[in-house]
């Protein structure tokens, strides 16, 4: 029988709020240097000055980038945003299946949280726009993004260059995940995939990976990034805050894996990613639960 690990909580983190409010001081350590405060009344806009906004922003496009009916457009909201009511919403134009263009931004600010779904309602309707794409970014507070995913309509993985991943379909290989290289690609069948990891370089885990592990043996990186991490005895904390998307990335990657391609494909995060290591980990997996069952 496995050996049970008891985690202990620092002591600033007992509950929910001090969570929040730790996660704060990181984010705000880790951005120190951010250009924008998106803290300022500025940054918010009404629901009806935003849509208008993002109207603007489709009008003034050149037509090579934003074409008539087939704009995909792109909302998402990040990790943590520290506000009452409202949420950072970044609004983009997706590239093509081809990967020949990155996204183009068109619209960054915050509306109030429970009027995010309403705002991709309301451009679906929009003349302009073939559909709407909703998923996270893996910004936190006022940072700039670097990568996203896409949860709906179908799961998709895509950085400021263009897309990473794509879940695509074939009469010969069934369903797929299409992982990008800049403009070359390789196919990989939802079952040869053994597991979806989590991949870090050693303290201070400043390099990290997603990556897929095949049935033979082979692994193919799907996003590589490097982070700066907050040393000392926040570093745990810090890597937590700065991973949580790759590792929800990860995660919906291997639940899209199980359900379209009937295979048992298995999540591996290291260590100092997992619950009964990291008590910060810990913590954020507890308030995921306490907020999922509150829905």
């Amino acid at each position: 029988m496995a050996a049970k690990v008891k985690v202990v909580f620092p002591s600033c983190i007992k509950s929910s709020r001090q969570f929040s409010r730790k996660v704060a001081f990181i984010s705000n350590t880790l951005l120190a240097n951010s250009r924008k405060n998106r803290y300022s009344s500025s940054f918010s806009h009404s629901f009806s000055e935003t849509i208008g906004m993002i109207k603007e922003s489709l009008a003034t496009k050149p037509n090579d980038l934003l074409t008539s009916k087939t704009t995909r457009l792109f909302v998402g909201t990040g990790q943590y945003y520290e506000h009452k009511t409202n949420e950072r919403v970044v609004i983009l134009s997706l590239g093509d299946d081809e990967n020949l263009r990155p996204p183009v931004m068109l619209h960054d600010t915050a509306v109030q949280r429970d009027e995010v779904e309403k705002l991709e309602q309301e451009l679906s309707s929009l003349s302009s726009v073939g559909s709407v794409h909703s998923g996270e970014l893996d910004s936190v507070q006022d940072a700039p993004w670097k990568f996203g995913f896409v949860l709906k309509p179908s799961f998709s993985i895509f950085s400021v260059s263009g897309f990473c991943c794509q879940l695509q379909q074939s009469s010969s290989e069934g369903m797929y995940f299409r992982i990008f290289d800049e403009h070359l690609h390789e196919d990989i069948p939802l079952s040869d995939i053994e597991h979806i990891q989590v991949s870090l370089s050693p303290e201070p885990w400043e390099e990290r990976k997603l990556q897929l592990k095949m049935k033979n043996g082979d692994v193919v990186s799907v996003v590589e990034d490097r982070e700066e991490n907050v040393p000392s005895k926040d570093g745990l904390a810090s890597l937590m805050l700065s991973t949580e998307w790759m590792v929800k990335a990860a995660g919906h990657m291997c639940i899209t894996a199980r359900q379209f391609g009937d295979t048992k494909v298995s999540l591996k995060l290291p260590p100092v990613l997992r619950a009964d290591v990291n008590p910060w980990v810990a913590m954020r997996n507890r308030i995921w639960a306490e907020k999922s069952n509150e829905s």
